[in-house]
């Protein structure tokens, strides 16, 4: 099968903290929404659909780092400062398109991809398995390594994650239904 060359990514909506037993939560990572099509190279896709790559060359050989073929992840680009998550330092590599530009930006804010789904396998959708199989599946395929990590869900405390991660100054949590589709 052929991997198709655009997927739109789910969204979130907003919603007050909450726990349920039948919800994952997960950092809002504060980055830039990516898919990550990986084959025998790397493409990586913008929430609108535009390919990404050749802007973050830290992340070109993500498909070196999984443990199957033809594979598609929903995750983000995100940069550091001081162990966390920075909007504003993945600004300046947001418009960034020359050579030169990209190097410099490379060196002063090198990023990393943050896969917290995975949509095909195999060149096989696996968008209409529950979101709670599709994770068990990341954690076998992804091989993580310093620009590649996976997001860790928490089950059932929505809460106390968001009181937490709000503590931090951080963005956010997202909540997901761990029996939905993709």
């Amino acid at each position: 099968m052929v991997l198709p060359l655009k997927i739109a990514p789910m969204l979130a909506i907003s919603a007050p903290p909450f726990d349920s037993p039948a919800y994952h939560f997960e950092l809002k990572w504060d980055g830039i929404r990516c898919l990550a099509f990986l084959t025998t190279t790397t493409r990586l896709q913008s929430r609108s659909g535009r390919v990404i790559s050749f802007q973050y060359p830290e992340l070109d050989n993500l498909h070196q780092q999984i443990k199957a073929n033809e594979v598609v992840l929903d995750g983000e680009i995100i940069a550091l400062d001081d162990g966390k998550p920075s909007f504003f330092r993945l600004q300046s590599r947001m418009h960034t398109t020359s050579a030169a530009g990209i190097r410099e930006a490379r060196r002063v804010s090198p990023v990393l991809y943050v896969a917290f789904d995975l949509l095909y396998l195999k060149g096989e959708s696996v968008m209409n398995q529950p979101l709670a199989t599709r994770q068990e599946l990341l954690h076998t395929v992804v091989d993580p390594g310093p620009h590649f990590m996976i997001s860790t869900p928490i089950p059932q405390s929505g809460t106390a994650l968001f009181q937490r991660v709000a503590s931090l100054g951080l963005e956010g949590v997202v909540g997901k239904d761990k029996h939905s589709p993709y």
